[in-house]
């Protein structure tokens, strides 16, 4: 299960769901004169404010920030559509689409519509993919631009997720 199907977050820079968040969990330990014994584990628990990051772009903000990219997502793909959109359907556009690709996608949307309407409004895969389309094309606008840097200079690429051969290079040397 995700991040965002558990906790309805997600990342507001890519829409990605596997965040990772700075938790607090309670422990309760007996204390001996030689050492400790771990007695119970209390509930997980963190605040709005508490620090969230995103490993497939980098992103790094605030639990707040990523449950208000899921509800945000969450809001404009249901009205886009007109029903409620489930996690499952985010995830596949997220993973499936990029905001460069917006163009396109428009095209393929009104293609897709012509031959629906020509079908006489069967075809379930074709339905599935307008649907798709049209989620896509409301939530991806949505996304946060990177704005971040690294220390060897800003990532000016199409795709923000993409790491250049240089930056992993980087990342792996001692």
């Amino acid at each position: 299960m995700s991040v965002r199907e558990r906790w309805q977050m997600q990342c507001p820079r890519c829409g990605d769901s596997g965040l990772h968040i700075d938790a607090k969990q309670e422990v309760t330990v007996q204390l001996h004169e030689d050492g400790t014994n771990e007695q119970d584990r209390g509930n997980i628990a963190w605040e709005s404010q508490d620090r969230a990051r995103c490993d497939r772009c980098d992103w790094k903000g605030t639990v707040s920030a990523a449950e208000k990219a899921y509800k945000t997502a969450a809001r404009v793909a249901s009205d886009a559509l007109g029903y409620e959109v489930n996690d499952l359907q985010l995830d596949e556009v997220y993973h499936e689409f990029r905001p460069a690709q917006l163009p396109q996608q428009r095209k393929d949307l009104k293609t897709l519509e012509i031959a629906f309407e020509a079908a006489g409004g069967r075809g379930v895969e074709q339905a599935d993919e307008i649907d798709l389309l049209r989620v896509a094309i409301a939530v991806l606008p949505k996304l946060k631009k990177p704005r971040h840097t690294h220390h060897d200079g800003p990532i000016h690429q199409e795709n923000p997720h993409a790491r250049t051969d240089t930056q992993i290079a980087h990342r792996r040397s001692p």
